[in-house]
């Protein structure tokens, strides 16, 4: 017979909302996809997830930035342990909008990567939140 623990090894769980949203917040990068004129596109992008919200910077005048504002979006953050074939992974769904006013010293601003002026700034209007977490094996 199979121990609990051979049970559980693999196995898919389902996070709570508030656990989604405490992994959510302490990763740098996620995936932004959106669908534009050349189809549906996935991008990694730093961010950062402050009191159940998600905002990005990026370049004035990349695909992102001429494309987004006002779709349809899903945004995914994941860790994966190849290892011990275990992790998690939590995925939003909402609309994005260009934020149009002034940064202010006291707003929050993702720790940016690429090189380059990121200054045109991306609020997530969430509207779904789920997570998932495959158990090690």
């Amino acid at each position: 017979m199979a121990t609990t623990d051979e049970w559980e090894a693999g196995r898919l769980v389902e996070l709570s909302e508030d656990e989604s949203w405490e992994l959510l917040a302490g990763r740098p990068v996620g995936r932004l996809a959106w669908s534009g004129p050349q189809g549906i596109s996935v991008i990694p992008v730093n961010y950062v997830s402050m009191d159940r919200q998600v905002a990005l910077q990026t370049h004035a005048y990349s695909a992102m930035a001429r494309e987004v504002d006002g779709s349809p979006i899903a945004f995914q953050v994941d860790e994966l342990d190849e290892s011990t074939r275990c992790g998690w992974s939590v995925l939003v769904r909402g609309t994005a909008h260009a934020v149009h006013e002034p940064q202010r010293d006291s707003d929050i601003r993702p720790d940016v990567w690429a090189q380059g002026t990121k200054t045109f700034r991306i609020s997530l209007a969430i509207t779904s939140v789920t997570g998932r977490r495959v158990l090690p094996g």
